[in-house]
């Protein structure tokens, strides 16, 4: 995305945009494929682009959340580390107010139609009679004024912090494993549950850590390339 998050901040309120057809679109289409039988077992993608800029949310939702927002985290550091030379800041609290309200009511417009597919999906089981598991996972999350940063690709919790959620056959309820975790986990993880071969790779299945006791030795490695404001790139690692 480079400094696409640069523009964030241009158009914000309440209304319709191109993120909210598209999840429209893709809930509708899951909803109805599951509301099919299928002889084969299924494995089933719902890939919502929200919530994501612009901040543009449901009226109803943007209207709702406006007033509950909190600020608290908003102020400018002191100091900005070179990575960050040049990304763009911008801590006017009401442009933070309106965008936190627009990515709150947008992700709540997500949380409303993965419900939809979530109720779907157990009717589907329901009616054929097998087994599923459903994860509900994001691939990173937005710094959404936090420090005044918009976007993405910095190292800061708003950034990296993911939902990690899943429920279904052989998953105990109200588990929460303390180990660090990553999107590369949830292959072999899938595979281990559904009985098939978990082939070589840098993720670990969770399998073993929903069945009890945590890995203290557990780590996530995370990489970013990004090209600077000021020019030249820079190249970031964390564990």
């Amino acid at each position: 995305i480079g400094f696409d998050e640069n523009s964030s901040v241009y158009y914000i309120g309440g209304g319709d945009s191109p993120v909210l057809a598209y999840d429209r679109y893709v809930t509708e289409r899951a909803v109805a494929y599951l509301a099919e039988d299928h002889d084969k077992p299924q494995f089933l993608t719902v890939g919502a682009y929200g919530p994501h800029f612009p901040y543009v949310a449901p009226p109803e939702l943007y209207d709702y959340y406006l007033d509950k927002v909190s600020l608290e985290d908003v102020k400018a550091p002191d100091w900005e580390h070179p990575a960050l030379a040049g990304k763009m800041r911008e801590t006017d609290p009401e442009v933070v107010r309106a965008a936190r309200a627009a990515y709150y009511g947008l992700t709540e417009t997500v949380d409303r139609n993965m419900e939809m597919v979530y109720n779907a999906f157990q009717d589907y089981l329901r009616r054929t009679g097998r087994e599923g598991i459903f994860i509900y996972i994001s691939d990173h999350g937005d710094m959404n004024g936090n420090r005044g940063y918009f976007g993405k690709q910095v190292f800061y919790d708003p950034s990296v912090h993911i939902p990690f959620l899943m429920s279904g056959s052989g998953i105990p309820a109200g588990k929460r494993i303390e180990s660090p975790v990553s999107l590369l986990d949830v292959g072999p993880t899938i595979c281990q549950l559904a009985g098939a071969e978990v082939l070589p790779g840098d993720g670990k299945s969770l399998a073993p850590l929903l069945e009890g006791g945590e890995d203290p030795d557990r780590m996530v490695v995370s990489e970013q390339y990004t090209y600077l404001a000021a020019g030249g790139s820079s190249l970031g690692r964390m564990v």
